[in-house]
């Protein structure tokens, strides 16, 4: 007997017997031709709910694929916790213009991770801005598309959000040089990425997909014994110049 979309998707993610492999994604695939399709486009898409949930079914309206899926992009946390944006084009993701924390490991500068709650309380993260976009779109998602299809919400790593909101480069560096400082960043942004994602499964999501960007053999720091061992350096062995 053949199975659903839906049947098919979800009793492979439990490693159940199918009737064949599903033909699912999971990331956004989101198209030029697909926009073109179903009258939804980018940047529009990322802020209002209903053209995020036309856009995010068109996967399967249009290229017949097993699931439906939407947000489009990585920044919408990091924007509700006060990045600044630019939200692209048609042809261009949204992109981050600055980070709203002081986190400079060289400098020895740095602002409290408390500071987070003060700017963006949690209660109210899931109230505004495209975190609430995406939570309306799939509320909508799953009226239209979740007797068939299973819906997909996505929300972003806490070590990629963490780096948006600090700047990348720098929390990396700090993973090396004051990694304590790193953990208690990373510990204060993982409850905004539980809550997003908490928030998108009571709203109709079937599985939410969590994206993170950092390979964890580049960000995590060596072992002592594998330092240099010059007084002041936190090279690895072999890689210091002195």
């Amino acid at each position: 007997m053949s199975m659903s979309c839906r049947d098919r998707v979800l009793a492979a993610m439990h490693r159940e017997s199918l009737d064949r492999p599903p033909v699912a994604i999971f990331t956004t695939c989101d198209t030029i031709d697909m926009m073109n399709a179903c009258g939804a486009a980018w940047p529009e898409a990322h802020s209002d709910p209903q053209k995020m949930a036309t856009l995010g079914c068109a996967q399967a309206d249009y290229f017949g694929l097993e699931s439906v899926r939407a947000g489009f992009c990585l920044t919408e946390e990091a924007e509700r916790l006060g990045c600044k944006m630019r939200m692209g084009s048609k042809t261009s993701s949204p992109m981050i213009l600055s980070h709203p924390y002081t986190y400079d490991p060289q400098k020895r500068i740095f602002d409290d991770p408390e500071k987070l709650q003060e700017i963006m309380p949690l209660d109210d993260f899931c109230k505004g801005g495209r975190v609430k976009t995406a939570i309306d779109a799939m509320a909508i998602m799953h009226k239209t598309h979740g007797d068939r299809y299973v819906v997909v919400g996505g929300n972003t790593g806490v070590f990629t959000l963490t780096g948006h909101i600090l700047n990348a480069e720098n929390l990396i560096y700090s993973v090396w040089t004051d990694p304590d400082r790193a953990k208690s960043w990373l510990k204060a942004v993982e409850p905004y990425c539980r809550k997003f994602g908490e928030e998108l499964l009571a709203n109709g999501a079937d599985i939410v997909q969590m994206s993170e960007r950092r390979r964890p053999r580049i960000s995590s720091p060596p072992t002592i014994s594998s330092r240099c061992r010059c007084p002041t350096c936190t090279m690895p062995s072999g890689s210091c110049p002195g």
